[in-house]
Parts: structure tokens; sequence; C-alpha cells
């Protein structure tokens, strides 16, 4: 299959993967929106934070998941709001 990539900068170098969900498993994909959102103190809420989220809320329902970290995104730069725009997609295998 052809693969595309979008909204990329010029001269950046990006590689091809291949990935297979096994059944329960999930994929979450989301924007340097979230890791880069930054609170009043200017601390990045930062990927291991993003995974430090996803280990302590493994169990929840897909939307309960993305909604919840994005509340968690949000929590950690109040009073201030992110300054860019944050989307995520969760792709799950039943």
């Amino acid at each position: 299959g052809s693969s595309m990539v979008l909204g990329v900068l010029p001269d950046r170098s990006f590689e091809e993967a291949a990935l297979r969900l096994e059944p329960g498993e999930r994929l979450l994909l989301y924007t340097d929106g979230v890791s880069e959102a930054f609170n009043a103190k200017d601390v990045e809420y930062g990927d291991e934070r993003v995974a430090g989220y996803l280990r302590r809320h493994a169990g929840a329902t897909g939307e309960g998941l993305v909604g919840g970290l994005v509340r968690n995104v949000l929590d950690h730069c109040r009073p201030a709001r992110p300054a860019d725009d944050m989307t995520l997609m969760l792709i799950s295998r039943e």
C-alpha cells in the first residue's frame, strides 16, 4: 500500500513502519500540542507525563482515556491555556 504524511515541515525525514495490534491492544496518536503544553511556570507536560497517564488509566474506556488525558493536560496548564491545538486519535482492536 501507499502512505502519506500530512502537515509536515520541509526538510524533515520520516521512517515508515508497520504495526499489528493484537486483540485488546490500543494505539494513541497525538500531536505536539499535547506533549508541548506549558504551564505558567514554563513546565512542559511532556511525553513522560503522557506515558504515565496512560499507564495509570490503562483500563479506561477509549472515550474516557482520551477525554481524561485532555483534562489532565488542561489541569497542568491551568490557569493558562495551551498555546497549540491538541489532536488525539485512539485506535483499538477488540
